[in-house]
């Protein structure tokens, strides 16, 4: 028998069990590539269709604290008009439903739970405006199939203790904070996710700022009347600070609690004796004619810095030219400057909000670089004499023609028209300003003339401006009594500008 020894078809039936089982190994291989990428599109959807909906989310609430800021100061507007009204009502005397003063302070509830109700029903149509886009498809990239929509939109509105003001059996349904709950969904290639986005927006308590009123005298029946020549006297009391202080103890003092600080006294000794009495500072007025001597002695640069004043008012003379130029930074003063305050350099940080409220009156006003504004001031240009009934053109410059002058919080900007030079009258129309709640007080001899504000927002700015036609009136709105006895009087509040509290939680 022969037997045949050749090999040749085994190497070709391993080569093809070789390739089918790399092609098997292969197969498997990218399978599972296949799954793992179609898991990873599936989880990329899912993460574009969240992403899709906290675009949505931050669009909406982006929106909402833009127009919660339209809200706010729409109804800060009605509400300093609505005071307006008030404050002129008590001023005719012809409306016996506002000429006293509990009758002020009804009318003023009255108008604040008015405002209060329109702030809350304008954020209400605001969620009005959002469930009325409930199912509207919105695509922040157009050649993209991402999109979101508003599910839905409900509005909860909640009092002090966080109750639904709504929910039967709830007794204080005054209304704190309101809750808006969004619902957004968001889409990519047909994958739907949804987040749950709450807006809490605080109601505040009120619109009205009562601790800094405006106070409206109708009648001015004053005891000894109160004169230009009162306040900027010509001639210094002859009584020294200790004589005076002598007559209030033992309670012979009249008229005008006025003294004339000496050679060698300070006003700091003064005042600690009236405090060491038991009396007022603010009560006293103390005249000087050597400004650093007699009220900064011993201080670095004499500017007074940190000197606590105690609400004394001190009249500084014509003359004493070295004063003006030190006070920067001042807080809690009564200053009456008889005459120019003329300034080299800046005026800065003239009041402070943590102190008391001070007041400044003078006669001219000159700023050599700059004078931005003021808080918790009253600021009052009076002008200079009147002579032989001519009207001085008293100069009151504010200094950089390009920086505007603010009137800020608990201020007032009180000014003489008549005795004022008309370019800085013009110049004063165009660059003043306000700020929570800050008033310009103007007077004027002549029941027709007028002091309109020009410039950027003038009809905004001019809602802050008030006349008066009767001397003491005007001085007394201004903070100006001199301790006379005024009759027939009211506060009026002003408006509180108000920023608007919006926060967010978004769960998703």
């Amino acid at each position: 028998m022969k037997f045949f020894k050749n090999q040749n078809g085994y190497a070709l039936l391993v080569v093809l069990l070789m390739v089918v089982l790399f092609l098997g190994i292969s197969a498997t291989f990218m399978a599972g590539s296949l799954s793992n990428a179609k898991q990873e599109k599936t989880i990329d959807t899912s993460n574009q269709a969240v992403a899709s909906a906290e675009m949505g989310v931050r669009y909406f609430s982006t929106d909402f604290q833009r127009d919660l800021r339209m809200i706010t100061k729409e109804v800060t507007g009605k509400t300093r008009d609505k005071l307006l009204e008030l404050r002129n009502c008590f001023q005719s005397k012809t409306d016996t439903t506002c000429d006293e003063q509990l009758e002020i302070t009804n009318k003023e509830k009255a108008i604040d739970n008015e405002m209060l109700n329109l702030y809350v029903t304008l954020i209400l149509n605001k969620v009005d405006e959002l469930v009325d886009m409930q199912g509207d498809e919105f695509l922040p990239f157009s050649a993209d199939q991402i999109k979101y929509s508003i599910k839905s939109a409900t509005a909860t509105k909640l009092n002090q203790l966080g109750e639904d003001v709504s929910a039967a059996g709830v007794t204080d349904t005054k209304i704190r904070e309101i809750k808006v709950l969004l619902e957004m969904e968001g889409s990519s290639d047909g994958v739907l996710k949804t987040l749950d986005a709450i807006f809490s927006i605080e109601v505040p308590e009120t619109f009205l700022n009562p601790s800094d009123p405006l106070t409206i005298y109708t009648e001015t029946l004053i005891q000894d009347g109160i004169t230009y020549s009162d306040i900027f006297s010509s001639e210094m009391p002859a009584k020294t600070c200790a004589q005076l202080l002598a007559e209030v103890d033992a309670g012979t003092a009249t008229g005008i609690i006025e003294c004339t600080l000496g050679s060698g006294e300070n006003l700091k000794d003064f005042i600690n004796d009236i405090l060491a009495e038991g009396l007022d500072p603010a009560d006293f007025r103390v005249h000087t004619d050597n400004f650093l001597s007699n009220v900064c002695p011993g201080i670095p640069g004499n500017s007074c810095n940190g000197f606590e004043f105690h609400g004394i008012s001190v009249v500084i003379a014509e003359g004493d030219i070295d004063a003006s130029n030190n006070m920067n930074n001042l807080e809690g003063v009564n200053f009456i400057i008889n005459g120019m305050w003329s300034v080299d350099n800046n005026i800065q940080n003239l009041g402070n909000l943590t102190g008391d409220k001070q007041t400044i009156v003078l006669k001219e006003l000159d700023v050599r670089i700059n004078f931005k504004g003021m808080v918790n001031t009253n600021l009052i240009a009076l002008g200079g004499e009147e002579v032989n009934g001519v009207m001085p053109q008293s100069t009151l410059d504010f200094g950089n023609v390009n920086q505007n002058f603010n009137v800020g919080e608990s201020a007032r900007f009180c000014i003489d028209i008549d005795k004022i030079d008309p370019t800085d009258l013009a110049d004063i129309k165009n660059r003043t300003t306000f700020s929570n709640g800050g008033l310009l007080i103007y007077f004027s001899r002549n029941a027709n003339a007028e002091f309109v504000l020009t410039g950027n927002n003038a009809v905004e700015r001019n809602k802050s401006v008030v006349k008066e036609l009767d001397y003491t009136t005007f001085l007394s709105a201004c903070g100006l009594t001199l301790k006379y006895t005024i009759s027939d009087l009211t506060d009026v509040s002003v408006v509180d500008n108000l920023d608007p509290i919006f926060d967010m939680d978004v769960e998703y």
